[in-house]
């Protein structure tokens, strides 16, 4: 008798002990539960669009802007493809040792780099910092080549306007730039982060002639934002109004060389 009161002490101590270890047990998947609800509900959607960023990105085309020609067709202003040095922060896991080994590779300056980062600090997700707009041939190639030691910095080819007849009348031909407050003087289809737009002369009085429609292409990338496949049917750029002047630029030659002849600097 006293055996068999000894073994149903022994049974209320391992119900006890498999009462609570049950509880533990529970407690537990109650957690994950929770966790879980957490990161698919609650923050589902966040990180569902982080994820799809990673995977699949709008590739922009910029439109080329309108060409610039004299009276008899002569061009005072067009387009030449540039080597664009790009950045995308969320295919960066290290940005500071990113920007120096850039800054090594390719001799630019650290604070000039650090200062585009900063510029851009509230430029949306997964699109592409400028870090330089003209790059030369030898420093775009060897980047190319050695792509995998730069993480979210890639090379892509844009076009770059360019004057043949460097300053011949320039004052009346005007300039452009990276579009900053214009931007929202633009049609809003025609609105893009990296828009160029005229800042004086021709350029700025004729420029919503000249800004085309930009296009792109959706496509899948991997890890280090290298495109892989291109999703669908890319859309074409359309590119803006090409522009004819009065202008002789002949006769403009002639006139520039005849006041440098007499002393006199064209202002």
């Amino acid at each position: 008798m006293k055996l068999e009161a000894l073994d149903f002490e022994d049974l209320d101590r391992f119900r006890i002990r498999l009462f609570i270890l049950g509880g533990v047990v529970i407690l537990i998947f109650s957690l994950l539960a929770s966790r879980l609800w957490h990161l698919q509900i609650s923050q589902g959607e966040l990180y569902s669009e982080f994820s799809q960023g990673n995977r699949i990105r709008l590739i922009s085309e910029p439109a080329l802007r309108g060409i610039i020609y004299d009276r008899n067709g002569v061009i005072l202003a067009e387009n030449r493809p540039a080597y664009q040095l790009q950045l995308i922060r969320e295919d960066t896991p290290d940005l500071e040792n990113t920007l120096n080994k850039v800054s090594q590779a390719l001799k630019i300056p650290y604070s000039f780099l650090k200062e585009k980062i900063e510029a851009n600090k509230d430029l949306a997700q997964f699109k592409p910092i400028i870090l330089e707009d003209d790059l030369n041939y030898q420093k775009a190639m060897f980047l190319e080549t050695y792509q995998d030691d730069f993480p979210g910095v890639s090379i892509v080819i844009r076009p770059r306007r360019f004057y043949p007849h460097k300053n011949l009348a320039s004052h009346f031909i005007g300039y452009v730039g990276i579009v900053q407050e214009e931007w929202t003087e633009l049609p809003e289809e025609k609105r893009s982060s990296s828009q160029i737009v005229g800042h004086s002369g021709v350029e700025l009085l004729l420029n919503d002639h000249m800004i085309g429609l930009d296009g792109g292409r959706q496509a899948e990338v991997d890890h280090m934002g290298r495109e892989l496949t291109i999703l669908g049917d890319p859309v074409p750029s359309v590119p803006g109004k090409n522009i004819y002047l009065n202008l002789d630029v002949r006769l403009q030659k002639v006139a520039d060389e005849a006041m440098t002849l007499g002393g006199v600097e064209q202002l």
